[in-house]
């Protein structure tokens, strides 16, 4: 199958494909809910969040790739990115985090007018009741959506629950949600891939939300909020691609 080939170790295109991800240790907030214990002001510790990588993709460009006409009148007049999102859930003593929330907000501000915005073409990981394994490698076919190269994983509702679910394709919104299981902790790095759909020649934006709940002896589970610094909560890319240019695309292999 036709597709760019992406390492999810090391993302950084297109200026060095092969630098590590640089990753920023965060706190998370507790939200003060009614008539709950006191919470602490904030809980260090317990994630680290790498800075966004985008990347322009030119669908038309793609070795071999043989395009549906709807996705090729779409090239024509717009830009795709290749989102790819990270967080890491480190261990804490009597510390548990029991559910993560990725989100993005993708902003219109940035398109023309009679354009409807960015939306997310597709998200991944769609669905796993297991976490994704981050040694296999990452590619974007020719329909645009994001694969792995090593088999499908699939969800068996009826033997396990779901650890990691998105939502949002084909929205300006989207989102993943993980959830600690009887098979797996919450904990470890985790890799998200989005491809995004923008209108051409116009720059990508978005904002990046980032909510936790965390279980303590103590305080029982308390609802949290990752206070982000600007260059992890800022989604953005000024690159854009000319699909009308010869140049050859851009190396996205690790």
């Amino acid at each position: 199958m036709a597709a760019w080939k992406v390492r999810s170790r090391s993302v950084d295109p297109p200026v060095d494909s092969t630098q590590e991800m640089k990753m920023i240790e965060v706190a998370l907030a507790p939200r003060q809910l009614l008539a709950s214990m006191p919470s602490p002001t904030a809980l260090p510790g317990h994630i680290s969040v790498g800075v966004p990588v985008v990347t322009p993709i030119d669908p038309r460009k793609l070795d071999n790739g043989i395009l549906s006409d709807y996705v090729n009148n779409e090239a024509r007049r717009s830009t795709f990115y290749l989102v790819h999102l990270v967080v890491s859930i480190h261990p804490v003593e009597n510390e548990w985090v029991t559910k993560l929330g990725v989100g993005v907000v993708l902003t219109k501000d940035a398109s023309p007018a009679n354009h409807q915005g960015p939306i997310a073409w597709s998200l991944y990981p769609l669905a796993s009741s297991e976490p994704v394994n981050l040694s296999s490698s990452i590619s974007v076919a020719a329909k645009l959506g994001v694969l792995e190269t090593q088999a499908s994983r699939k969800v068996d509702s009826t033997r396990q629950r779901t650890f990691v679910h998105a939502f949002g394709e084909r929205e300006s919104s989207f989102e993943w949600r993980f959830e600690r299981t009887s098979s797996y902790d919450l904990v470890g790095v985790h890799s998200m891939f989005a491809v995004v759909k923008g209108p051409l020649g116009w720059p990508l934006r978005g904002e990046i939300v980032i909510s936790a709940d965390v279980e303590r002896r103590r305080f029982g589970i308390l609802t949290a909020r990752a206070v982000l610094p600007d260059d992890v909560r800022t989604l953005q890319s000024d690159i854009t691609l000319n699909h009308m240019d010869s140049s050859p695309r851009p190396r996205l292999d690790g």
